[in-house]
């Protein structure tokens, strides 16, 4: 029987080497005694993460309001970020991660970052779980998403409720224009150049392997007091670049339609799940343009060939195009005084 000895730690983790970590190396099938001073006690099946690795629910220790997510991920030279996304309030929205450790009763812990020959953990523990929608992201720091063995499990108070792949299926196209708009579904902006020699078009030059650098692995529904989070999980599995993850960060929703599923192509279009959003595909995130504050985006607009296309477009063209003041209130119909009705 292997120990771990976990001091403050969401989870327990087995270790079957000399350096006790939260996360390490045990036989298949083994059990794990949680000696965490107090916090869990007994002996637990492991939880395997991956074939000889294990993870330990704290099964009955979290609170009836708290959610753990836990990022696992192996790959050599690979380092992810887990992050969670979600408006905290009325006027405030949160980023946690390793940048930002607390938000909005969220709080993310790195067990073990950077994995080089080894396996990387991150957790993020929310407490109370809200009436919000969370949205979980894998930033790539270092490497690719693709090229990890990376997984989101998520707990609550009854263990373990989900495990959901951190990535979608990797893209197959090895040389870009059509081929990869055609078969990089997964990629919000699948504009790929040629590939290096012996490398997957989605892995390099950094260029390609920057279009895939934010990861929406899954989102939670947050309705709050209901116990287990089993059937609140959404999977979104969708790649962004840098720009893309900054606006996607304004959906709210995690049933949020994806923008270009419906649309032609050769058009800017209002969008419907970003607030004064407009977008062109593929890339809607990407290249999204916004109407200034108090404008709205005109969805009847007939835009001219010189603001269609090709790329690249103005934004300030788009915006003279499709942007609109908000359109006079309708006069509040009033009793004529004296007349009786």
């Amino acid at each position: 029987m292997l120990r771990a000895a976990i001091i403050d730690a969401p989870l327990a983790v087995g270790a079957g080497t000399t350096e006790v970590s939260f996360f390490g190396a045990i036989p298949d099938g083994a059990r794990v005694e949680a000696t965490c001073g107090g916090a869990c006690a007994g002996a637990t099946e492991a939880t395997l993460a991956h074939p000889g690795s294990a993870l330990l629910p704290v099964t009955g220790r979290l609170a009836d309001d708290e959610v753990v997510i836990a990022l696992v991920w192996a790959g050599a030279g690979t380092d992810l970020d887990l992050r969670l996304s979600f408006r905290a309030d009325d006027t405030e929205r949160c980023l946690v991660s390793a940048g930002r450790s607390r938000c909005g009763d969220a709080t993310h812990v790195i067990v073990n970052g950077a994995a080089s020959d080894a396996h990387g953990v991150e957790f993020v523990a929310i407490k109370p779980f809200r009436a919000t929608d969370y949205h979980v992201w894998v930033h790539a720091m270092t490497g690719n998403v693709e090229n990890a063995d990376a997984w989101v499990y998520v707990f609550d108070r009854n263990g373990l409720v989900s495990v959901k792949a951190a990535a979608p299926p990797s893209c197959g196209a090895t040389n870009g224009g059509g081929d990869a708009i055609s078969q990089c579904v997964h990629y919000d902006d699948p504009s790929f150049g040629h590939p290096e020699d012996g490398k997957a078009i989605w892995a390099a030059p950094e260029a390609n392997r920057k279009l895939g650098e934010h990861t929406e692995a899954l989102c939670l529904e947050g309705l709050g007091g209901l116990g287990s989070v089993a059937s609140l999980v959404v999977e979104r599995q969708r790649h962004y670049t840098a720009e893309a993850f900054g606006n996607a960060l304004l959906v709210d929703g995690c049933d949020a339609p994806r923008e270009c599923d419906a649309v032609d192509d050769a058009h800017w279009h209002c969008s419907s799940i970003v607030e004064r959003g407009i977008f062109r595909c593929p890339g809607a995130m990407r290249h999204m343009v916004f109407c200034d504050a108090g404008d709205a985006c005109d969805s009847s607009t007939e835009l001219g060939e010189d603001v269609r296309g090709p790329w690249p477009i103005d934004p300030d063209a788009v915006r003279a195009a499709m942007c609109v003041g908000p359109p006079t209130p309708a006069p509040t119909a009033r009793p004529i005084l004296g007349l009786d009705v």
